[in-house]
């Protein structure tokens, strides 16, 4: 588990309020959906280095040369998508826009206690795979916004947790299909005179196979002819 590499970026009584997508949660079937990844549209910046999400709605992506000079450019999702950071396992950032009716997504709405989400997971596969687990929250004008402490859950067990954050992503091998992934986050107080008050913050999670995008161990040299390519996966779930 890591969050946005440092190369990248220096950057109760709750009423219910908490929206997520869909009370039964969210299941990933077995079609065929895209979702839109970075390139390096820079001849002289052939190679991927990695990406990561700038606001809800782009990604800074990383590319080089052969003698390993690096330039950034900002890329946009598009329509109807919202970009998540997510790790490869060489623990390279990798941002995704993935389209909004795919996302787990809830919000804290101003009060300050731990709001968590609904549950996502696959329903088709095979078991014992690795998956790439991402979350980002955002302010309510779509910028990313540093939470106090979220957690990730597979089956109700804690598998993972990041502090003073606005992304949580992690690799977890030895998914089984009909697991079930959850998120808890606390967004952290912003007025110290109200405890109970935080600024609203939304949470957007969702789960890749890594399989999906280049191999069991999917590293940057798997992504790279991806975005070479093209600029989208299509990705069998």
């Amino acid at each position: 588990m890591k969050t946005l590499s440092a190369q990248f970026f220096k950057i109760c009584t709750f009423f219910l309020v908490v929206i997520i997508t869909t009370t039964a949660g969210v299941s990933i079937p077995s079609i065929s959906k895209r979702e839109t990844v970075g390139k390096c549209p820079d001849p002289n910046f052939p190679e991927f280095v990695g990406s990561a999400c700038n606001d809800q709605h782009s990604m800074t992506v990383q590319c080089k040369n052969r003698n390993n000079a690096r330039n950034s450019n900002r890329q946009q999702c598009n329509q109807g998508e919202n970009c998540i950071d997510f790790l490869l396992n060489d623990e390279v950032p990798f941002a995704m826009c993935v389209p909004v009716s795919k996302l787990l997504h809830w919000t804290n709405g101003n009060y300050n206690n731990q709001v968590c989400s609904g549950t996502i997971r696959f329903d088709s596969g095979t078991n014992g795979e690795s998956i790439s687990i991402g979350l980002n929250t955002y302010d309510t004008n779509g910028n990313l916004i540093q939470v106090f402490d979220v957690v990730g859950r597979v089956n109700n067990k804690q598998i993972g947790e990041v502090k003073n954050q606005h992304n949580y992503s992690q690799i977890y091998r030895q998914y089984n299909v009909h697991d079930i992934v959850t998120f808890c986050f606390i967004p952290g107080i912003s007025n110290p005179n109200n405890p109970e008050y935080a600024n609203e913050a939304i949470a957007y999670a969702y789960i890749v196979r890594l399989s999906a995008i280049g191999g069991k161990d999917v590293q940057v040299t798997d992504i790279e002819p991806v975005i070479s390519q093209n600029n989208t996966l299509y990705i069998e779930n």
